[in-house]
């Protein structure tokens, strides 16, 4: 099976926007970016997330998706109703290619 068949999973993600309000106050809202695209979400164990966080991170969930979105680290990710923030990305390398990325996510609730 390729990567692409184990995205099982469909994603929106989101970025946020600042605005301001009546008063002037800063207000943040999110807009989607990218709509419908496959990913795979893994919980991770506690010992992973150990291993994978560094200092100040702190991480539920890990996430793939293929190569063909730019996704940072201020924006979110929406996967049926539930809401995970990026708290990181890497991308995987096969032969100096990128074959996909990874982000450890948050889950907020």
């Amino acid at each position: 099976m390729s990567f692409r068949g184990l995205c099982n999973q469909t994603m929106t993600v989101q970025r946020p926007t600042v605005s301001q309000d009546d008063i002037g106050a800063p207000t943040r809202t999110w807009t989607n970016r990218y709509s419908g695209k496959k990913c795979r979400l893994e919980q991770l164990t506690d010992t992973e997330r150990l291993v994978a966080g560094r200092e100040g991170v702190e991480a539920t969930h890990r996430l793939y998706y293929l190569p063909d979105l730019t996704i940072a680290e201020k924006d979110r990710v929406r996967i049926d109703s539930t809401k995970y923030e990026i708290e990181s990305v890497v991308e995987a390398r096969v032969m100096s290619k990128v074959h996909h990325y990874e982000a450890l996510v948050v889950l907020r609730k």
